[in-house]
């Protein structure tokens, strides 16, 4: 649950309660909520939305996140998952994460034979919570199949996943620099539940877990032969 911070800071940019507002600079902040000034890859003076501690969703036993990406177009966060246990990957999103439970403090409370008081909730450690959004799988690979090859030792930066708004739909391009630079169309993905084609009304398609050859931004081609 994201929590009011105020910070003191008396060099560089940072929280500074107490100064006039006519004195601050555009680096300076007077109050934030859940923010840190130095991103994953340690630069400072980034403002930065840090995680909550308020449970959102469980993912699958074993899998672990190695990237994500909000979306305000879509109103989703997208994510990378893989398994350093099976070698499995996926990818799969959380829809209207922008909607949250207020676990906050009650309001004011009166009473005629007492003091007005704030009413304080529960502490979150202390509550068994509950996942309030549901995780859905979009992609994934299977065990005779693990083309995703997603990898805890290669995590996928938020500034290398990329959604564009495009004719044919929502498109996500990301790359892990280990594999190959890939795409995913987020309103087609019943793509690469299949391989072949359909060519002059002869449907040609075999279904398989993961046509992840659908996902290369360069595609691989074989040389034509002439007879």
């Amino acid at each position: 649950m994201p929590q009011k911070q105020e910070v003191n800071s008396t060099s560089g940019g940072g929280m500074k309660r107490s100064l006039n507002i006519r004195d601050l600079q555009p680096t300076d902040h007077t109050i934030a909520i859940n923010v840190n000034f130095q991103n994953d890859s340690g630069d400072t003076n980034v403002l930065k939305i840090e995680a909550s501690n308020l449970l959102a969703t469980e993912f699958k036993p074993g899998y672990k996140v190695i990237g994500f990406r909000n979306d305000i177009t879509t109103n989703s966060t997208y994510f990378f998952l893989a398994n350093p246990e099976t070698g499995l990957s996926e990818f799969g999103r959380i829809l209207d994460n922008q909607t949250i439970p207020d676990l906050g403090d009650s309001d004011i409370v009166s009473c005629s034979d007492c003091d007005k008081r704030i009413d304080l909730s529960e502490p979150l450690e202390n509550q068994i919570q509950v996942a309030t959004q549901l995780y859905e799988t979009l992609l994934s690979d299977c065990e005779d199949n693990k083309c995703l090859n997603l990898s805890v030792l290669h995590p996928i930066k938020e500034s290398n996943i990329q959604i564009k708004n495009e004719k044919c739909g929502n498109t996500l391009y990301f790359t892990d620099n280990y594999n190959p630079p890939r795409y995913i169309q987020l309103d087609n993905l019943d793509i690469y539940s299949f391989e072949g084609d359909i060519n002059c009304s002869e449907d040609n398609r075999v279904a398989t877990c993961l046509n992840c050859e659908r996902l290369r931004m360069f595609r691989l081609f074989e040389e034509a032969q002439i007879a």
